[in-house]
């Protein structure tokens, strides 16, 4: 069967206005469709994306389409960054995924996330305290990005005072990921030198003082030839920029749905203890990310009666998935009390998020925190949208009131 061409623009004005509406739509309609905006093949139903997702024949080597298609000059002006994100976990041949999230693993589990709430919540609280003196801040800037920059901050080894610089140089090497012109690739480059620059000071002063933290974990097993000087500061980028990135989409994205849907923000004020499934429900609503990319293989594959071919790149619809009316009832509707809420936010199989216990505690703390401190929160300015790739926005600005 040969691929219908999708109709809907993924990055106009339907995107911006009312994400759930537009993959609702795609997921109904065309749940396997080219779209030239991303010259690939969007995969929207949930059953399909999970066997996606799961399926070890995807090369996750080849995610980066942005560095991957490029002309041979523009290669060659940014093979540095395309080297430095090809040794990055999730983003690497699987071997050496595994090998490197071997060593992290335990900094991720259940049990040492549990370990970490109490930071995360003195975090929050000294980020709240500040807001209250000033009675309105931006809740991107002065508590969404700090919160989760800090904590991963901690369990790296990394100072703390740096939040802004490593805020900086995050927004900039996300641009690898929304960008498809020079400039943006160029600037992600130049943001992530900035941040290697600095990591090697970082990783220097460990390897003359080892301590009880993930740098040393690397440092420790650098000695044992488990892992290279180069992999340890492209994973170290990593880890700082995508350890405070989804969570800060989270807290944003759901501050967004809760003012939106003024009755289930009243029902979660008075339900605190339904905080955990509001996250839940919140990563189901608008996850971090609207869509995730993978490189087919060398065979054409099959997927819904759609023949895709070799080498051609598939994007994951996840917020189509989390629009599917086949897997969630009536899922236009926000509702934090949502029965068995669940997302594919966070991937599935091999690549499964390793931060997904620790985004999950954030955002909990976060809410939990903000909500029981500020029972007059509310919005002071509207929320200011960006588009940045197919099926994807970003809140880059929401000034809410405590008082």
């Amino acid at each position: 069967m040969t691929s219908p061409e999708l109709t809907h623009d993924l990055l106009g004005p339907e995107l911006l206005a009312s994400p759930q509406r537009l993959y609702h739509a795609i997921v109904t309609t065309t749940p396997v469709h080219f779209a030239p905006q991303t010259h690939g093949f969007v995969v929207a139903k949930w059953t399909d994306n999970m066997a996606l997702l799961k399926d070890p024949g995807l090369s996750p080597a080849l995610m980066t389409a942005a560095l991957d298609m490029r002309a041979p000059e523009e290669a060659e002006q940014l093979a540095w960054i395309r080297k430095t994100v090809r040794m990055w976990m999730g983003h690497t041949v699987p071997e050496d995924h595994t090998r490197i999230r071997r060593l992290l693993h335990r900094y991720f589990t259940p049990s040492t996330v549990r370990g970490l709430e109490p930071t995360a919540t003195a975090i929050a609280d000294e980020l709240l305290d500040a807001a209250e003196e000033r009675g309105r801040f931006d809740l991107i800037s002065e508590f969404a990005y700090p919160l989760p920059a800090r904590v991963i901050a901690h369990m790296l080894g990394v100072p703390t005072e740096r939040h802004e610089d490593i805020q900086r140089w995050s927004e900039g090497i996300v641009k690898v990921f929304t960008n498809r012109d020079m400039p943006g690739l160029l600037d992600a480059q130049a943001s992530m030198r900035e941040m290697v620059d600095y990591m090697k000071t970082i990783v220097d002063e460990h390897r003359a003082s080892p301590r009880e933290d993930i740098i040393s974990v690397f440092v420790e097993a650098e000695k044992e030839e488990q892992i290279s000087a180069e992999e340890i500061l492209a994973n170290c980028v990593l880890l700082l920029f995508a350890g405070h990135e989804t969570t800060a989409n989270l807290i944003a994205n759901g501050t967004v749905a809760l003012f939106d849907h003024p009755e289930q923000l009243e029902r979660l004020r008075a339900e605190p203890e339904l905080t955990a499934n509001a996250v839940e429900e919140m990563l189901r609503w608008e996850g971090p990310a609207g869509s995730t990319m993978r490189m087919n293989g060398a065979a054409p594959r099959t997927v819904a009666g759609v023949e895709i071919p070799p080498h051609s790149l598939i994007v994951a619809g996840l917020g189509c998935a989390n629009m599917d009316p086949d897997e969630f009832e009536d899922p236009l509707r926000f509702d934090v009390g949502r029965a068995k809420p669940k997302t594919l936010t966070f991937g599935m199989g091999a690549m499964f998020c390793l931060g997904a216990a620790l985004a999950r505690m954030e955002g909990r703390v976060a809410f939990e925190r903000m909500l029981g401190r500020f029972p007059k929160l509310a919005p002071a300015e509207p929320p200011q949208w960006r588009l940045t790739s197919p099926l994807n926005r970003h809140c880059d600005r929401y000034e809410l009131s405590v008082r």
